[in-house]
């Protein structure tokens, strides 16, 4: 075990690999993601796999109030990311992960698709202009 204000070698978690690729498609909320890496840092921080934590503690690293706290572990807990045994919680592999945490394959973003313009955007035409368009545009006003 490392001493106090010794650096901890690097280790590589596989296993952790794969929650950090499922993250990306997830519909979690900032809170979601909040309590989920908060989790993780208290327990791949220090390499364990689960952590006692108390619910004062989750307030005061995450900066959210003690209801949003219950609210969001709860969320987590019934998409399966988490488990929670009394205080001691662990961050779940993705593949025990329920389906609903996911963003659905139809709903991904599709960078091909052009995005229809907002309201005060101006669009302009990329075509050459046609002689009377010239015409009226020597005009006086």
């Amino acid at each position: 075990m490392a001493k106090r204000g010794e650096k901890i070698p690097y280790q590589f978690d596989p296993y952790r690999r794969e929650v950090m690729k499922a993250l990306p498609l997830t519909k979690l909320s900032g809170a979601d993601f909040r309590v989920l890496l908060f989790i993780l840092g208290q327990t791949d921080g220090y390499h364990r796999t689960q952590d006692n934590i108390k619910p004062a503690f989750f307030t005061e690293r995450t900066r959210m109030d003690k209801g949003n706290v219950r609210r969001t572990i709860a969320r987590l807990r019934k998409w399966n990311m988490i488990s929670k045994n009394g205080h001691v919680y662990e961050v779940l592999p993705p593949d025990k992960w329920d389906k609903d945490a996911f963003i659905e394959h139809e709903k991904r973003f599709n960078s091909e698709a052009e995005l229809p313009p907002s309201p005060n955007e101006k669009r302009f035409n990329l075509e050459a202009p046609s002689a009377s368009d010239l015409k009226r545009s020597a005009l006086p006003n």
